[in-house]
This record gives C-alpha cells, sequence and structure tokens, in this order.
C-alpha cells in the first residue's frame, strides 16, 4: 500500500514539474536503414511511370491525364470553360474505369506522357470533347445447364406419379 501511495505522490511530482529550462530542438538525422529505404522509395517513384499505362496507379494517371489536359490547351487553344469539362470529363471517366486498358490509351512509356486517347473526341466545329464507349455485348450461354443430382431426383418422382 505504502508502495502505490509513493508511486502516485512521485507520479503527481513529475507531473506538476515544470521545465525551468527549455529543451534544445535536436534535428532529426535518419538512420542508414532509413536513409536506405528512402533512397528505395525516391527510386520507385522514379521508375513508376516507367510502366505500362494498366500498371500504373491512379495519382499517376491522374498527373499524367492533366499534362494531357494541358498540351490539348495549349494545341487548340481552349478556353478556360473548355479545359473544365474536358478535365472533367477525362477524372469521370478514369473513375469509372473507362481509361485504365491499354487499348484505350497510347502511353510513351519512356517519356512517360500519354499520346493519344483513342475514346476521346474532338469536334473541331462545335469545339467539345466527347468519350466514344463501345458496347460491350453480353453473351448468352447457349448450352442448357447440366443437371444435378437433385434435377434428377425431381425429374423422376415426376414421372413416377
Amino acid at each position: 500500500m505504502e508502495s502505490q501511495i509513493s508511486q502516485n505522490t512521485d507520479l503527481k511530482n513529475v507531473l506538476c514539474k515544470k521545465d525551468e529550462e527549455p529543451k534544445p530542438k535536436v534535428e532529426y538525422k535518419p538512420s542508414d536503414n532509413m536513409q536506405d529505404l528512402l533512397s528505395m522509395m525516391d527510386n520507385e517513384s522514379k521508375s513508376i511511370n516507367n510502366k505500362s499505362w494498366s500498371k500504373i496507379n491512379r495519382s499517376n494517371k491522374i498527373t499524367l491525364l492533366e499534362d494531357f489536359i494541358t498540351r490539348e490547351i495549349l494545341e487548340k487553344n481552349l478556353d478556360e470553360k473548355q479545359s473544365k469539362t474536358l478535365n472533367a470529363l477525362l477524372i469521370k471517366s478514369l473513375n469509372n474505369n473507362l481509361l485504365n486498358k491499354q487499348s484505350d490509351i497510347i502511353y510513351d512509356s519512356l517519356q512517360n506522357i500519354i499520346i493519344e486517347i483513342k475514346t476521346l473526341k474532338f469536334d473541331k466545329e462545335t469545339l467539345i470533347y466527347s468519350l466514344i464507349t463501345q458496347k460491350n455485348d453480353v453473351k448468352v450461354n447457349t448450352k442448357t445447364r447440366s443437371k444435378t443430382n437433385i434435377d434428377k431426383l425431381l425429374n423422376n418422382s415426376k414421372k413416377r406419379r
């Protein structure tokens, strides 16, 4: 019991004690292991764009799309409204998985730029961008499914009646 009381008072003393001298700020220096880890991360971030389009993560795809939009604005002299609609169209398409396949985008992995978005069409008369999606027809399975043992038993019982 006495040890608990002494610990409580010691704790009170520690908590109530104010630091009279301000502690000097210590500059953080990463250890060798941490330095290796940081260098690996730097190397990975540099080589991450040197992958095929389908293997690039979402944030890097958005950055590459924004670079593509910037080039489109300069090439076609788009105004602010048109550039915003193009940006919204491409980001929404990426979010809806319409720009995830390699067949959708021509991407140069060496230069890390999008050369062309195949489904993106620009109407020169109205100066409007649109995204043309291909309809995926659902294949109908013409084969009848095989009968399970339960189906066979039910059919046999119907025949017997």
